[in-house]
């Protein structure tokens, strides 16, 4: 019954399993079939959800401006549906995808705007704070590093690995060890 919201939510989870196989042309074309559809019976919802797995998908394809452009739009929609702690992954994802272009100043624009929303916005809970500032410093830590900005590098990149280690967030230590790794390989 494709008026229905169920038939659209099963859609998104089809999409979501076509990416996890690493079939990211069908995702796309899926998404863009719900975008579409969504649009069709105001299903707010799917549509979101569309659009963010388009942006995965093309990011996938290394259609990077595309996948700029449709998180721009997710960004958006979820700016109006005061969706806050959504709002972090976006300009987190954003900056990913930009540090992935070699926009440096375009990627450290949305990571100062994750880091901001992550210390001011009063609508996340403490957690999700502590795990966007500590991702957040390292990204800055890594886009400072390839702009050649290595003091500033450094310390960030310290900073987010002392966090990681303090609330023992594995994802983020060997993220943080990494990154810190071609930082002493870039400085011998």
């Amino acid at each position: 019954n494709n008026d229905h919201s169920n038939y659209r939510a099963s859609k998104n989870l089809a999409i979501r399993n076509y990416a996890e196989l690493e079939r990211y042309r069908k995702s796309l074309s899926l998404s863009l079939e719900l975008i579409d559809e969504s649009i069709i019976y105001g299903d707010s919802t799917n549509f979101s959800n569309g659009i963010y797995r388009a942006s995965y998908a093309y990011r996938n394809l290394g259609i990077l401006d595309s996948a700029v452009a449709f998180s721009r739009k997710v960004l958006e929609l979820d700016i109006i549906l005061n969706n806050h702690d959504f709002i972090m992954s976006d300009y987190s994802l954003i900056g990913d995808i930009y540090f992935e272009m070699n926009e440096l100043d375009s990627a450290l624009v949305m990571y100062k705007k994750t880091f901001l929303s992550a210390q001011e916005d009063q609508n996340v809970t403490q957690d999700q704070k502590i795990n966007f500032v500590t991702k957040t410093k390292i990204d800055l830590g890594r886009t400072y590093l390839k702009k050649n900005n290595n003091d500033l590098a450094l310390e960030l990149l310290l900073d987010g690995l002392d966090l990681a280690i303090e609330h023992n967030q594995k994802q983020y230590l060997s993220f943080g060890y990494e990154s810190l790794y071609r930082y002493y390989k870039k400085r011998s």
